[in-house]
């Protein structure tokens, strides 16, 4: 029997971990009303279903060095993947603020466009869609960051730590209110967009060694274990501490799960093809699941029905809809996409 695991699962499984991960999120955001007796317990649970984005910003970093290594010209580079996050997030912003701002009216239209503008996510700490506005700073980081990993591994884990020790500082500091959302929601997860890349280039180079899977199992459950203490005990100004734990957290039950999907073969099949449709479409989930949900609860609650029974409703409806929004958008940025493409090469 292996007692070792190897990161290339991290490669293997990438799409079927991203679905898992999209599915965290999901559940998240979820608004679920509970009685008073367990809602501790729900914060919890709620609370290390955010470690969905740091699976999200590890395997990220993973994908966008093989992507970069294959074919490593910038200009290509950022338009591929500008194309596939903005022709989506933009239909989504035309499309929600019909509701949002001229059937609900919750906002005006200057305000609603400030926030999608993605700069008031760093500004003033808008954290609607922070997400997007994190990764399209990545995107245009990543060939400096893919640069400085080449030249130099060690000087790149020192980055790392640099990045954390400095996201530390700063939750300690008097700073701006949105400076702390910046810090606690996106600093905190760059290290975990860091190390998938450091991941990548070890399975790149084929210099990836295995790790025992006790050592493993260790990390996960000191990881959650402090995790949990945090949330439950610790001051709030000790977030960006949860959040920095989520790596050690996410990787390590990527491996453990990477190693269970592996003895398992083929069974489990239809949970895997599940986590790997929703993988296919998790920027599309994203960007619609809290609004279907956020519409949902402010029709749902017309009707007087238990409050609790409405909102478990209203949590699975927006899932089901969101999925099906999202396919159908998938196809159609797929469409676009390659239509923009077409274009820009006969120009």
């Amino acid at each position: 029997m292996n007692n070792r695991i190897s990161f290339r699962s991290l490669s293997k499984y990438r799409t079927q971990f991203m679905g898992l991960a999209i599915i965290f999120v999901m559940l998240c955001h979820n608004t679920v009303k509970v009685p008073e007796g367990v809602q501790t317990i729900r914060h919890v649970v709620s609370a290390i279903f955010q470690s969905g984005v740091d699976v999200f910003m590890l395997l990220s970093g993973l994908g966008l060095y093989y992507s970069f290594r294959k074919k490593p010209e910038i200009r290509s580079f950022l338009k591929k993947r500008l194309v596939k996050i903005l022709i989506p997030y933009i239909i989504v912003v035309i499309g929600y603020a019909f509701i949002h701002v001229w059937y609900m009216g919750r906002t005006t239209l200057a305000a609603y466009l400030w926030d999608a503008s993605l700069i008031s996510f760093f500004i003033d700490g808008a954290m609607r869609i922070w997400f997007v506005a994190a990764i399209i700073l990545l995107y245009f980081l990543y060939p400096l960051l893919h640069k400085i990993l080449q030249r130099t591994t060690k000087g790149f884990v020192c980055m790392i730590l640099g990045i954390v020790a400095g996201c530390l500082i700063i939750s300690y500091c008097p700073v701006r209110r949105s400076f702390t959302i910046v810090n606690e929601l996106f600093v905190s997860r760059i290290p975990a967009f860091l190390t998938g890349m450091l991941i990548a280039k070890g399975l790149w180079s084929e210099q990836s060694r295995s790790v025992k899977s006790g050592v493993v199992w260790i990390g996960w459950g000191l990881s959650l274990a402090m995790i949990m203490w945090i949330i439950l005990l610790a001051p709030e100004n000790w977030w960006a501490i949860v959040r920095l734990l989520f790596l050690p957290f996410t990787l390590s039950g990527m491996l453990l799960l990477g190693q269970m999907m592996d003895r398992r073969g083929k069974e489990e099949r239809s949970l895997r093809k599940l986590c790997s449709f929703l993988g296919g479409i998790t920027f599309e989930l994203y960007l619609l699941h809290e609004k279907v949900l956020e519409t949902l609860n402010e029709f749902l609650y017309l009707f007087h029905v238990s409050p609790i029974l409405l909102s478990v409703i209203a949590n699975i409806m927006a899932i089901l809809i969101a999925v099906l929004g999202a396919w159908i958008l998938n196809k159609v940025v797929e469409f676009l996409t390659k239509h923009t493409f077409s274009m820009c090469k006969s120009c």
